[in-house]
C-alpha cells in the first residue's frame, strides 16, 4: 500500500459517474543489508624495500529488491572512500590520497607509485697526519634513495691513502641525511738514502811535533721530506759516534775518549762536527849523554840526569870546547838516554918568533884547528941562530892559544948572509896545512875560535931547531888528547966538540965580532 493508502474503507454510490475507488499501491521491495561486500583497495610500488602494504577497505552493501520489476538496487552506507597515500621517507607519490566512489558494490582498486627523492652526498678527503684536517674541497657524489652507486677517489698532490683506506667502493643512498664519504689521506714521503754525509773529527794537539793525526768518523744521513708540508727530517743509524784518545808516551790527554751526538730525526741539516783534545806534556827524567858527530861520547864527559818537560828541547850540558848543535833533541816521552851532537869550536894557534932582546925575529905563523885536534908547528931555520924550542905541538884547546919562540945566537959563529939572503933574514919556508875531517869539524859560526883556549899546553923544549924546510901542520882526530908534551927534534950536524972547548972558542971570538953581529941583527930584523 501506498503511504497514507488506507487497506479498507466505505464507499457511498452515486446517481452515477460513481469513481473508482483508487486504491495507490506501490512496489513491495525486499531489502537485505549486507547483502554484498566489496573493496576498495590502493596498490603501493617504486618504494623498493620501504614500499607501504597494499591498503584495502571493505564496503558493505544493502541490497533492495523491487518485488514487481525485480530490479534490484544496491545502496552503501559508505558512498565514497578516501585513503591517504602513506609517507615513505626518501620518496614521494604520485597520489597524496586515493578516492574511490562506491556506485555499485564491485571492487574498486587504484595504484600509487612512489618515485625516489634525489639524494647526494660528499667524498671528503681527510688529514690523518693532521689530526684528520679536511683537505681540498668536497666531492659531490649524486643518487637517489636506495640507489647504490660506485665512486672512486682521487688522490691529492703530495698525499697517499692511509693505511686499510680503498681507493674505491660503492655507496648506498638513504632516504636522507647521507654521511659523506671518507677517505683518509698520509702525507707521501720522498725518502733519500746517503742523501748526505758528514764527519765527526777529533784534532789533538798540546804535543810538540807528536800529535795523533786527526781521527774521523763518517756518517751517512737519510732524508725524508715530507711532500705536503716540504718538511725535510735527518735520519742516521748512527745516533752517537766515540773515538778513544790514543796515548802519546810523556803526554796526558785532558780526554780518555770523545764521544758525538748526532742528532736524529732532526730537521736541523747534518753538519760536521769537531772536537779538540789536549795533550799535557809530563815531566820526565831522562839521561843526556854528549857524542862527537861520529856518535862516540866525547872523553872526559858524563852522562848528566836531566827533568824537563815532555817535548820541549833538552837541557844540553857545558862541555868545554864543544858547541852543541843548534838543533836538539827533545825531552822523550819515554825518557831513557839522550844522546846530543856536540862540534868541537875553532881554534887557532899563533907562534911569534923574536930574539933575545925581544926583537921580531921572522913572521908569526898561525894554524888552526878544533878542539882536542893535534897540531904541529916547526919553527924556522934562521941562520946563526937557534931556536929555543923547535917544534911547537900540542891539542887545540888544552893550552894557550899563543906561544913565543926565542932565538939565540949560535956561540962562537958568525953569521954571515947567504948569496941571495943579505938581510939575515930566514929565508921563506913552506907551511903544510893537513885539512881537518869534514865529517868531524863542524865550525859554529859567532863562536870564538879562542873561547876554550883557558888551558896551559904542555910543551916541552929540547935540543936545537935545525930541519931544512918550516912545517906547520894541524892534526886533527875522532879521540881527543889531553896534555900532549911538545915534540922534540934533535939538531943535526952537531959537532962532537966538548961543551968547554965551545965556550972558550965564544969568548975569544965575541969581542971580536961584537960590532959586526950587532949591525948583523938589525939588518935581519928590518
Amino acid at each position: 500500500m501506498a503511504a497514507n493508502q488506507p487497506t479498507g474503507g466505505s464507499y457511498t454510490f452515486a446517481v452515477d459517474n460513481n469513481a473508482n475507488i483508487v486504491v495507490h499501491l506501490v512496489h513491495a521491495h525486499t531489502v537485505k543489508t549486507n547483502a554484498a561486500q566489496t573493496t576498495d583497495t590502493v596498490v603501493y610500488t617504486g618504494a623498493h624495500d620501504v614500499t607501504p602494504a597494499n591498503q584495502v577497505v571493505t564496503i558493505q552493501w544493502t541490497s533492495n529488491t523491487d518485488n514487481v520489476t525485480n530490479q534490484v538496487v544496491w545502496t552503501t552506507d559508505v558512498p565514497s572512500t578516501t585513503v591517504e597515500t602513506p609517507t615513505v621517507s626518501g620518496y614521494t607519490p604520485d597520489k597524496s590520497q586515493v578516492t574511490f566512489t562506491n556506485g555499485t558494490p564491485v571492487d574498486q582498486s587504484q595504484t600509487v607509485t612512489y618515485t625516489a627523492d634525489k639524494q647526494s652526498t660528499n667524498i671528503q678527503y681527510v688529514d690523518d697526519d693532521n689530526n684528520e684536517t679536511q683537505v681540498g674541497n668536497l666531492t659531490e657524489l649524486n643518487g637517489a634513495t636506495n640507489e647504490t652507486v660506485n665512486w672512486n677517489a682521487v688522490i691529492p698532490a703530495g698525499y697517499q691513502l692511509a693505511v686499510n683506506q680503498a681507493t674505491s667502493g660503492s655507496y648506498a643512498f638513504a632516504a636522507g641525511n647521507n654521511a659523506n664519504i671518507v677517505v683518509h689521506l698520509v702525507h707521501a714521503h720522498t725518502i733519500k738514502n746517503n742523501a748526505a754525509q758528514t764527519t765527526d773529527t777529533v784534532t789533538y794537539t798540546g804535543t810538540n811535533g807528536e800529535n795523533p793525526v786527526d781521527q774521523s768518523v763518517t756518517i751517512q744521513w737519510t732524508s725524508n721530506t715530507d711532500e705536503v708540508t716540504n718538511n725535510l727530517v735527518w735520519t742516521t743509524d748512527v745516533p752517537t759516534t766515540t773515538i778513544a784518545t790514543p796515548t802519546v808516551s810523556g803526554y796526558t790527554p785532558d780526554k780518555t775518549e770523545v764521544s758525538f751526538t748526532n742528532k736524529t730525526a732532526s730537521n736541523d741539516t747534518p753538519t760536521d762536527q769537531t772536537q779538540e783534545v789536549t795533550y799535557t806534556a809530563d815531566d820526565i827524567s831522562y839521561t843526556v849523554t854528549p857524542v862527537d858527530p861520529n856518535g862516540d861520547p866525547i872523553p872526559g864527559t858524563n852522562p848528566s840526569d836531566e827533568t824537563g818537560k815532555t817535548g820541549t828541547p833538552i837541557t844540553t850540558p857545558d862541555v868545554p870546547g864543544y858547541t852543541a848543535e843548534t838543533t836538539v833533541p827533545n825531552v822523550p816521552g819515554n825518557g831513557g838516554n839522550v844522546n846530543v851532537i856536540y862540534t868541537p869550536n875553532a881554534e887557532t894557534v899563533t907562534v911569534h918568533y923574536v930574539y933575545a932582546d925581544g926583537s921580531k925575529a921572522a913572521n908569526d905563523k898561525t894554524v888552526t884547528g878544533v878542539t882536542d885536534g893535534t897540531y904541529s908547528v916547526t919553527s924556522p931555520t934562521i941562520k946563526g941562530y937557534h931556536a929555543d924550542q923547535s917544534v911547537v905541538s900540542g891539542t887545540y884547546g888544552s893550552a894557550a892559544g899563543e906561544f913565543t919562540i926565542t932565538y939565540t945566537k949560535d956561540a962562537g959563529k958568525q953569521v954571515t948572509p947567504t948569496p941571495g939572503d943579505q938581510t939575515g933574514k930566514p929565508k921563506d919556508q913552506n907551511i903544510s896545512v893537513t885539512k881537518p875531517n869534514k865529517n868531524l869539524v863542524k865550525q859554529n859560526k859567532g863562536v870564538s875560535a879562542t873561547k876554550q883556549t883557558a888551558k896551559k899546553a904542555v910543551v916541552q923544549t929540547v935540543g936545537q931547531v935545525q930541519p931544512s924546510t918550516t912545517q906547520v901542520k894541524a892534526v886533527t882526530g875522532n879521540k881527543a888528547v889531553k896534555q900532549t908534551k911538545a915534540t922534540v927534534l934533535p939538531q943535526t950536524d952537531e959537532k962532537s966538540t966538548s961543551i968547554f972547548a965551545l965556550i972558550g972558542m965564544a969568548i975569544l971570538t965575541l969581542l971580536g965580532f961584537i960590532g959586526i953581529d950587532e949591525k948583523q941583527r938589525k939588518q935581519n930584523e928590518k
